[in-house]
């Protein structure tokens, strides 16, 4: 199956479709996209990196592998039932789209070039908090469908998460990507994978050791501690939703800090981030 994965990858480099689709809407007295109207810098660009990310083999497998948990029921136990929708297995996928940004989002588009832009100097940046949300939003949407999507064992239906509680995965992916992108702009991309991705896995394991109040400082909670005695459920302690609460000002302070790697105005994004860590 994964071989018949990028084997399509392949096909849609090859044929690309996305040429016909511009050609039909241009047949059809449409402007093409991108073509007629004025698009925002930052969107233009986040277009481009998503075709560059799309299109590589380990996207591609990602892909596959969010399809399996999609398509696979939710377990019997408690603890594998509820941490699937919102767990440590999700958070791997956030990591994932850590290291990849941290990887290729440094100072390699020509920044010479797109200082000319009407975005200016902060156009690339922006452009990669635009793809990052959408993302963000794209994986909710494959939560939700393995959330709701599945019928619910009643030993622990009450225990599954909201819609907003819901939404730890895709923080998780946002406040990822965010980290990765301040790295990059800081440092060479082979020193900002591996070093963000050291500081998020000691940031989980040091907080997340034991069941208490403290773990909810951590990226990912797991709702249900293990027993081998499935009977037996210890909850965390604390307020999920508000652990989402607390995730969002995380990703609002990582996109603020990545824009003030950039110049231009800096007093706005000072207030913002000062409102943010209050929060």
């Amino acid at each position: 199956m994964e071989i018949s994965v990028l084997v399509l990858g392949v096909l849609f480099e090859k044929l690309r479709p996305d040429l016909a689709v511009r050609r039909w809407w241009a047949r059809h007295g449409f402007a093409a996209p991108g073509g007629g109207h004025a698009v925002p810098g930052p969107v233009a660009l986040a277009g481009v990196d998503a075709r560059r990310l799309l299109l590589r083999p380990t996207t591609l497998f990602v892909g596959y592998v969010l399809w399996r948990t999609l398509v696979k029921p939710l377990p019997r136990s408690t603890y594998d039932g509820v941490n699937s929708t919102i767990g440590f297995a999700w958070a791997f996928l956030g990591l994932v789209v850590l290291v990849v940004v941290a990887s290729i989002a440094g100072r390699d588009r020509g920044e010479e070039i797109v200082a000319a832009t009407p975005g200016g100097e902060r156009a690339p940046v922006s452009s990669w908090v635009v793809l990052l949300v959408g993302a963000a939003v794209l994986e909710y949407g494959i939560v939700a469908l393995h959330r709701y999507g599945h019928e619910v064992p009643l030993g622990y239906a009450a225990l599954m998460p909201n819609a907003w509680e819901l939404a730890q995965p895709s923080l998780m992916l946002l406040g990822g990507g965010l980290l990765g992108l301040i790295g990059a702009r800081l440092l060479p991309g082979w020193v900002a994978a591996p070093l963000a991705a050291l500081v998020s896995l000691v940031w989980i394991g040091v907080l997340s050791g034991v069941f208490t109040v403290t773990t909810m400082l951590t990226p990912v909670v797991e709702w249900v501690q293990y027993h081998e005695n499935s009977a037996v459920v210890t909850i965390e302690p604390g307020s999920f939703g508000w652990h989402n609460a607390y995730l969002l000002g995380l990703c609002g302070l990582g996109a603020v800090a990545a824009l003030l790697t950039t110049p231009g105005r800096r007093r706005p994004l000072l207030a913002a981030g000062a409102l943010l860590l209050a929060g």
